[in-house]
């Protein structure tokens, strides 16, 4: 890999071989209104609306933080959120048209930056991209008025897949060097961390959702016998939460 200079921002590297493709070209996992779903499954996209319909008012208003295309975006509007708005730091690459759109780094004071405060932000496969979690949150914090919610994903690395994948290979499931080289991640947290950070900067977890679960590939090989034994025996003895591929989280600012 080459060096960089001291001091680089990690916004100014190549984030990944599909980083700076066009949204309609980058791996994305199904699609939504005709646009991408950037996400492990649309089935990410599908919880975090279920935790806002749970907690915000179609009334309120809402920012898409790190908003892509825009499929999430669409989605909002289509189940009745009209006051939304976006963040994508690519604007050519957001397509959902009448929706404002506000081109910022999210490594950035971004927050400052907004015309007001939310009732609500959507932060969808972001934190895992950005380089201070702490920093992240704070700037939700600041974006939301006190009483507003802050849905949040990022893989579940403690999924018994990616446990037993970091046991046999020393890396999260997610956050390998192909998952670096092609997607940028560079930020992976357990649940309990990522709720640290956020109430350190004053949003209370209040509750947390998964997408679906898939456990370990059948096996096809001798490696992949001995994987799926291993899966097998260690899997009761696992402690926290070992399901789901992808935490979707709802933190609430203290009114």
């Amino acid at each position: 890999m080459a060096e960089h200079a001291p001091g680089t921002r990690l916004l100014e590297r190549p984030q990944g071989s599909e980083w700076n493709l066009a949204g309609a070209e980058m791996w994305h996992a199904g699609t939504y209104g005709g646009l991408p779903v950037h996400a492990d499954s649309t089935e990410v996209h599908e919880r975090a609306l279920e935790l806002l319909q749970r907690h915000a008012s179609r009334r309120d208003r809402v920012l898409d933080v790190g908003a892509g295309a825009g499929a999430f975006t669409r989605r909002l509007l289509v189940h009745g959120f009209g006051a939304v708005e976006a963040i994508e730091i690519r604007r050519e690459a957001f397509l959902v048209p009448g929706v404002p759109v506000h081109a910022l780094d999210l490594n950035g004071a971004w927050a400052d930056q907004l015309p007001a405060r939310f009732d609500a932000l959507v932060a969808l496969e972001v934190i895992e991209h950005l380089e201070n979690p702490w920093h992240f949150a704070r700037q939700c914090a600041s974006a939301v008025r006190p009483g507003g919610w802050a849905i949040v994903s990022t893989p579940n690395i403690e999924s018994s897949r990616s446990r037993i994948e970091f046991l046999l290979r020393a890396e999260f499931r997610f956050f390998g060097a192909r998952d670096f080289e092609k997607v940028g991640h560079i930020t992976s947290l357990t649940s309990s961390q990522l709720g640290r950070v956020f109430a350190q900067a004053g949003l209370d977890h209040v509750e947390r959702r998964f997408s679906r679960h898939k456990g370990m590939p059948r096996p096809g090989n001798p490696k992949r016998v001995l994987r799926a034994l291993l899966y097998a025996l260690s899997y009761p003895f696992m402690a926290g939460t070992k399901r789901g591929e992808e935490s979707i989280f709802a933190f609430r600012r203290a009114a």
